[in-house]
Formats: structure tokens, C-alpha cells, sequence
């Protein structure tokens, strides 16, 4: 036996698939196709550079960017390629099987889930590789050109690997949950370029710019938020090789929708549900704590950093509005699932078995809640876990209900009136009027007094922190009764993706009059700003920054994470009175089957 042997564990899957798919000739086509792309859009930049030598004779001493131009130009189209590739060998790895009919004669094999999965993901991403590796000799031309130094190849080449790693397991999750090849590849093909689309639009400022914009939109910041701390060459504030980030993301990421995949094999899928839960508070902790510091260093200019980007997302607390977004994404990933005729008859008892630790590691929805709840106070944990990290813990509340900065901003000028009599200037003839000398106007104290009292009511850190477990108890409560009622996981998630849209969409795109000052009117639609979570964490670190927004400027007098909380609270609530007929109706109808409750308590 070999030394390769010995380590490595024969996986007859991955030996068939890597055998299967380079015998034949398609292999071989897809390779020419690649590289006659790659040499197309490189004989393309390169005639491009040739003809401005030709015109303007400026070419030759542009080489170094003309170098970084055929660079990126030939790693974009490698990166397309591989986008389009990619989802082509996966997403049709275990929908053929089943179509065959072969996926029966595996399951009767002694092999493991996770070695097919392995194997399938494995071979289609060795072959992907192949064909990265493979446009190598094409890079020649940017060293002798100048400007492009090993690092920097090996850290580019190591995001296509990995992200093609990424794209190959999520081609794999949709073939394991799809019914049909043509489902999968149409389902995996959306999930890869919808957000590709949406990022091209929101944010080409932001890449047009390198990042160091002033854009105050939230769409674009929440953009750069989420890409360029992994971008970067630190890692928790640590020098390392640049887009370490995006290795540790892309890896996660592929972990998490694999282990997806082979958790849906199972026969019994929720006793490897625990797996799949881990892998998504391993990745959710690193990123929220990594985005964190990045943006605490950033705002503080630690280690040469500048802060490039403003608005509501440039400031430490912004950050956690982003961890609040992702939490609320993934309310409805965790709180849905497909409910037995048993576990609703037993809905209340499977409920409180969900909030044990066994039910955690079951994974069913009916734990969904307390496992949301503990994904909640880890981002939390990640953002003061942060602070401390760079020695900022005393400021880790000062951001939220700043009473003492807003208070001298409000005992000083707050209106200046020019004065009447202006002295004038005279220069070279020419009669200039001086600037106008501005007093500050009146300040009544009762006024500060009481502005200063509702910034004080608006709470901080530990309200926050309330309000957020009260939304997600109240969103999965929501999502468990869809679950019961539809009986149909794919529509409770779609429906409960409908409400977290409209959440945000409605306020957004209300009108609003001014009748009689210059606060707008609350109308039906507003009212579903109160359900956002992020408007109260909004409120609390910047009140002041009410003016700008008209859904924010309706409820200036409010104190949103209180009414966010109750409002929450009321609707888990009533989600659970109105499981109770549903329960009702399923108990008379059937009766308990021994065989169900052995599976549904094994």
C-alpha cells in the first residue's frame, strides 16, 4: 500500500467521476472552448494596446496599466466562464442518479453520504481547476509587461478555485432538493447571477471608485460592507495575504451547501441537522466578527486605515444593522420545514422538544426559535467582541443614545441670522462685501430639556438587543404557523419571504403629505416601517438623521424598538392561537400511528 493510500481514503465515487468525465471527449471540448475564449479576450486588450501605440505613441510608456488592464480582463472572463461552467457539472450530480435509477443501487452500498457528495463535488471542481490552471501560460505577457508580481496571481487564482468550490456546492444542494436535471440547473443558474445583477447595478460607484465613496445610499454601502473588509489584507485586524477573507467565506460557504446536500440524502435528515447548524454559526460568527473590526478600525483610523466610506453603514453601530439584515434573511431559512401529521397533533409538544438541546441537534423548524435566539445573541456577542478586540470596549454603548453629544450640539447655535449693518471691503477699485457676521440665535432651555429627555427614552446596546430577540421569536412563530397551516415547507418560505419584502418595500414606496408642518403624515402603508427592525436601530445611534427620511420622520416622537418589540411579541402570539384550530382539526381527523411517534422521537 502506498503512502497516498494510506492517507487518503479510497472514494470510488470521486475514482468513476474523474474516470467517466476524462475519457470522454466532451472534456477535452469544453478545455479548447476555455482557453479559445481566454485567447480571444487576450488578443483583444492586446490589439487594443497595440493601436494606441500606433495613434498616439503614449502606449509604451503605459505599459504597467496596460498590464493590470490584459490582467484583470483575462481573470473577469475566467470568472465568468467558470460561473457558467461550473453549474453545468454539479447541479445535475444527484438528479441523473435518480432519473437513472442508479441512486438506489448507492444507497444500497456501505458507502457514506458524505462520500458521495465528496466524490460528485470533489471530481467537478478538480476539473474546474483544471481548467483555471490551465490559462497560466496566457499570464506571461502581463510579467513581461511589468506591474504583476507571483502574489498577486496566486491570490487571485486562489478566489477562483474557491469560489468555483462555492458555486460547484451550491449546484450540488439544488440537486439534491430539486426533482428533475432541468430544475436544478435553472434554480442554480438564478441563485449564481441574480446577486451577481444586483450588485452591477447598486454598486458600480462604489467598485468605479475603489471603494472611497461618499455615497450616504445603503444599498451601496450595504454592498461595500459586505466586500470590502474580506477584501482587505486583515483578518481581525491582522496583516495577513490579501483576500484571506474571501478564502475563509468561500470555503464556509461551500462546507455549509454541501453538508445541505448530504443531509437531504438521508434517510432520516434531521439527526444530521446539527451539522448543517454548525457550519452556519461557524460562518455567521466569522463574518459578523470580521466585518465588525474592519469597520471599528476603519472609523477609527487603527492601522492606516481611512475611512472610505460614509453614511449610515461608516459608523460602528451600521454594523450592526448589517448583522440584523443577514438575521433576518435567515428567520425564515430556519423556521420553516415540512410538518407530519403527528408532529402537528403533538404541534406544542414538538415545540417545547424543539427548545431542548436534543432538539437543537435534530434540526427541525420546531427548534427554529431558540436556535435563532442564540444566532442573535452571537452577533451581538461578535460586535462587543469586536470592541474589546481593539481595546474600544468603554465605547461599545457610546454610539447609541448619544445624550451628551447631541446635548452640546443642542445648547449651541442652531440658527444664525446675519447682522444688518455689513461693513464694506475695498480691493484694487472694486467695492467687495464683507462675509456676513453670524450670531447665534436664542437657545430655549426647555426645548433642549426636553429633546435631550426623548433621546434619553430611546435606550441603547440592551434595548436593542430585546427588540431583535423579539423579532425573531416573532418571525419563526409566524413562519412555524405557515409551516402547519400550507403543510408545504416551499410556500410557508415563500410567504414568509413575501412579508419580510414588503417590510421593507411598502415604507419605501408610500407617498406623503404635508398638510399642515413640514412632518409627513402617517398613512396605512407607514405603519409597516414599525415591524423593520433596523428603523429602531436607526433611531437610537443617529436621531438626528430622522430629517432625511420621511418613513423615519413620521414617528420622530416614538420610540420605535418598544413598539417593534410589542408589535412582535403580539404577533407570535396570535401565530400561535391560530395553530391551536389547525392542531384541533388534525387530531380529529386522524389518530396517532405508533411507527410515526417512534420516528418523530428517535
Amino acid at each position: 500500500m502506498s503512502l497516498v493510500d494510506r492517507w487518503i481514503p479510497d472514494n470510488p465515487v470521486l475514482t468513476q467521476e474523474l474516470r467517466s468525465r476524462m475519457r470522454g471527449a466532451r472534456a477535452y471540448w469544453i478545455l479548447f472552448v476555455f482557453l479559445g475564449f481566454i485567447a480571444l479576450v487576450l488578443l483583444g486588450l492586446y490589439y487594443s494596446w497595440q493601436q494606441t501605440i500606433r495613434n498616439t505613441g503614449s502606449g509604451t510608456s503605459l505599459s504597467s496599466s496596460t498590464s493590470m488592464s490584459i490582467f484583470y480582463g483575462i481573470v473577469v472572463a475566467q470568472g465568468f466562464l467558470v460561473l457558467f461552467i461550473t453549474p453545468a457539472l454539479t447541479s445535475g450530480s444527484i438528479t441523473v442518479e435518480r432519473e437513472q435509477r442508479t441512486m438506489d443501487m448507492l444507497d444500497l452500498t456501505p458507502l457514506p453520504r458524505r462520500s458521495i457528495i465528496t466524490g460528485k463535488l470533489v471530481s467537478a471542481v478538480a476539473y474546474t481547476g483544471l481548467l483555471i490552471l490551465s490559462s497560466l501560460p496566457m499570464l506571461s505577457i502581463c510579467f513581461m509587461l511589468g506591474s504583476i508580481d507571483p502574489q498577486q496571481v496566486i491570490s487571485t487564482y486562489l478566489v477562483l478555485l474557491l469560489g468555483s468550490f462555492l458555486v460547484g456546492a451550491l449546484g450540488m444542494m439544488w440537486s439534491s432538493i430539486a426533482k428533475s436535471t432541468i430544475h436544478a440547473v435553472i434554480l442554480t443558474y438564478i441563485c449564481v447571477f441574480l446577486p451577481l445583477i444586483v450588485i452591477f447595478f447598486v454598486g458600480t460607484t462604489s467598485l468605479a471608485n475603489g471603494f472611497q465613496t461618499t455615497s450616504t445610499s445603503l444599498a451601496t454601502n450595504f454592498v461595500v460592507a459586505l466586500y470590502a473588509p474580506f477584501a482587505d489584507s486583515r483578518l481581525f485586524g491582522i496583516k495577513v495575504m490579501e483576500g484571506i477573507g474571501l478564502y475563509i467565506l468561500f470555503t464556509l460557504g461551500g462546507l455549509l451547501l454541501a453538508s445541505i446536500a448530504r443531509v437531504r440524502l438521508e434517510m432520516f435528515p434531521e439527526r444530521k441537522g446539527w451539522i448543517t447548524r454548525l457550519i452556519f454559526v461557524v460562518l455567521a460568527g466569522f463574518a459578523m466578527y470580521h466585518i465588525d473590526i474592519w469597520w471599528l478600525q476603519n472609523y477609527n483610523h487603527i492601522g492606516g486605515l481611512v475611512q472610505g466610506v460614509q453614511g449610515t453603514v461608516g459608523r460602528p453601530t451600521g454594523t450592526f444593522a448589517i448583522g440584523t439584515l443577514l438575521l433576518m434573511a435567515a428567520v425564515p431559512l430556519f423556521a420553516t420545514g415540512d410538518f407530519t401529521p403527528y408532529e402537528v397533533r403533538r404541534f406544542f409538544s414538538a415545540l417545547a422538544a424543539g427548545c431542548t438541546l436534543k432538539g437543537l441537534k435534530r434540526g427541525r423548524c420546531t427548534s427554529g426559535p431558540l436556535f435563532l435566539v442564540l444566532l442573535t445573541l452571537l452577533i451581538v456577542a461578535a460586535y462587543i467582541g469586536s470592541f474589546l478586540t481593539i481595546g474600544k470596549g468603554s465605547d461599545i454603548n457610546s454610539d447609541f443614545g448619544r445624550v451628551a453629544q447631541i446635548k452640546s450640539e443642542l445648547s449651541g447655535p442652531i440658527i444664525a441670522q446675519p447682522v444688518t449693518n455689513m461693513p464694506q471691503q475695498v480691493a484694487s477699485g472694486n467695492q467687495v462685501k464683507a462675509p456676513p457676521v453670524v450670531q447665534p440665535a436664542p437657545v430655549d432651555p426647555a426645548v433642549v430639556a426636553s429633546k435631550v429627555a426623548y433621546v434619553s427614552r430611546l435606550g441603547g446596546l440592551p434595548q436593542i438587543v430585546v427588540m431583535l430577540c423579539a423579532f425573531v421569536l416573532g418571525f419563526a412563530l409566524f413562519a412555524l404557523f405557515l409551516s402547519v397551516a400550507f403543510r408545504n415547507r416551499w410556500v410557508a418560505l415563500a410567504l414568509a419571504y413575501v412579508a419580510l419584502f414588503a417590510i421593507w418595500v411598502l415604507p419605501v414606496t408610500t407617498t406623503y403629505a404635508y398638510p399642515t408642518s413640514s412632518r409627513p403624515q402617517p398613512s396605512p402603508q407607514i405603519w409597516v416601517a414599525l415591524l423593520n427592525p433596523t428603523m429602531s436601530i436607526h433611531q437610537i445611534y443617529d436621531p438626528w438623521d430622522f430629517v432625511h427620511y420621511d418613513q423615519v420622520r413620521a414617528f420622530q416622537d416614538h420610540v420605535l424598538w418598544q413598539e417593534t418589540t410589542c408589535l412582535w411579541l403580539g404577533i407570535g402570539a396570535l401565530s400561535l392561537l391560530l395553530t391551536v384550530p389547525l392542531v384541533q382539526r388534525e387530531r380529529k381527523h386522524g389518530a396517532d400511528i405508533p411507527f410515526e411517534e417512534l420516528v418523530a422521537t428517535a
